[in-house]
């Protein structure tokens, strides 16, 4: 009888996960740069070896959202592979497919949450104006006189990028190779790749999946129902 609550339980468990993966991704819809998460069942012969259970496993999507136009000369994307690098006062670093970026005093390119891009060298970008042109390689202009170049890179072979959130990855050193042929669009953003039909059929998914271990449980309470009036009657 204890293996209906334990299917239940578990069966929950994942519902409640992919709930959660959904709300997030459909929370980021209109961010810039988002990858979709999603999770998927994986076979695991537990402690068990007859009793095998289905753990879910996460995986980010990373195809590439639509580009759109902006103007705005400090909006970048990335056609094709790779992430910007980006760098915290403390000196960690972080990457993301969201270029929006604005200039501030001392002539840094930075994110919205303060985080300076940086350039192929490893330094932060310095400019002295926004007034300025990105060439597809990344190479920065003043004018005629290219004065740095955007970094550009992808998780090295057998490596992967992990979320942080929202649109930002980590990745362990060393881990990440400079992408040798970039492509970055100046004046351009690339939009999150959730698709809300998608998402909409994962909640529906989730939801049936949490009905049936209802039903599981519902089925063990009619089941011990019937063993205590069984056996209440068995010794009268």
């Amino acid at each position: 009888m204890a293996d209906f609550i334990e299917s239940a339980r578990a069966i929950l468990s994942q519902s409640e996960r992919r709930m959660e993966a959904t709300a997030n991704n459909v929370a980021n819809i209109t961010t810039p740069g988002f990858k979709n998460e999603r999770l998927y069942s994986e076979m695991s012969a537990g402690t068990d070896a007859l009793a095998p259970e289905t753990l879910l496993k996460q995986t980010v999507d990373f195809t590439q959202g639509q580009l759109s136009k902006t103007s705005n000369p400090l909006d970048l994307a990335i056609a094709g592979p790779g992430m910007f690098r980006l760098a915290g006062a403390d000196g960690s670093t972080v990457y993301t497919r969201s270029g929006q970026f604005k200039l501030v005093d001392g002539g840094r390119v930075v994110n919205a949450q303060g985080l300076a891009l940086q350039s192929a060298d490893g330094g932060d970008l310095i400019v002295a104006n926004q007034n300025i042109q990105i060439l597809a390689d990344g190479t920065v202009l003043d004018g005629d006189r290219p004065i740095a170049k955007v970094g550009v890179y992808q998780a090295a072979a057998g490596a992967q990028m992990q979320p942080l959130g929202g649109s930002l990855f980590s990745a362990a050193e060393g881990a990440v190779d400079e992408v040798a042929q970039p492509s970055v669009r100046q004046g351009m953003l690339e939009a999150s790749n959730v698709a809300l039909a998608n998402e909409m059929v994962n909640m529906m998914d989730a939801l049936r999946q949490a009905e049936g271990a209802a039903k599981l449980v519902q089925t063990y309470d009619d089941l011990m129902g019937k063993a205590v009036s069984t056996f209440g009657q068995g010794t009268r």
